[in-house]
């Protein structure tokens, strides 16, 4: 999971818990995301995972900049 991914699902678990509309599928989708960053942190490969996450966003810029 990137980090993006994990800013992502926590938004979406907040926003569905202050609109009241909770699913099973919410629920799941948590739990999953609970699940990978437990596994993350018990391997220690947040670093790794934001600092890829940081290069494939600098990539994304300089091709939308050329695109233009």
């Amino acid at each position: 999971m990137n980090f993006i991914g994990m800013i992502t699902g926590l938004m979406a678990l907040i926003q569905a818990g202050t609109t009241g509309h909770i699913t099973a599928n919410t629920v799941y989708q948590g739990a999953v995301m609970v699940d990978r960053a437990y596994t993350m942190s018990s391997q220690g490969t947040w670093n790794s995972s934001m600092q890829e996450e940081g290069i494939q966003m600098i990539k994304d810029i300089l091709n939308a900049a050329h695109d233009r």
